[in-house]
């Protein structure tokens, strides 16, 4: 127990590789219920990867230039969370 401590963030490095390993198996299924405009259950799995990287970090889904669809994720002007978001990428 730390009383007198600084309090330590976590790591995102085990966040960010479990995103982009769930990312993966479920980009297509995003895809599919983006097109069809019924996001499901995908929504809240989503949030819940891009929380386990960092609770503060804010996501949201748009059309893409390259793709039909972007995810973007955003520090919300945090710079302590922009170089987390610059990792995730």
């Amino acid at each position: 127990m730390v009383i007198f401590g600084r309090r330590r963030d976590r790591d995102p490095k085990a966040g960010i590789a479990a995103f982009w390993s769930w990312w993966a198996q479920a980009k297509d299924r995003l895809d599919l219920a983006l097109s069809a405009g019924e996001l499901g259950g995908i929504d809240r799995a989503l949030s819940a990867r891009v929380a386990a990287i960092h609770p503060d970090i804010a996501w949201e889904l748009t059309a893409g230039q390259a793709a039909r669809h972007a995810l973007v994720l955003s520090p919300e002007g945090s710079p302590a969370l922009r170089t987390v978001t610059e990792r995730w990428l």
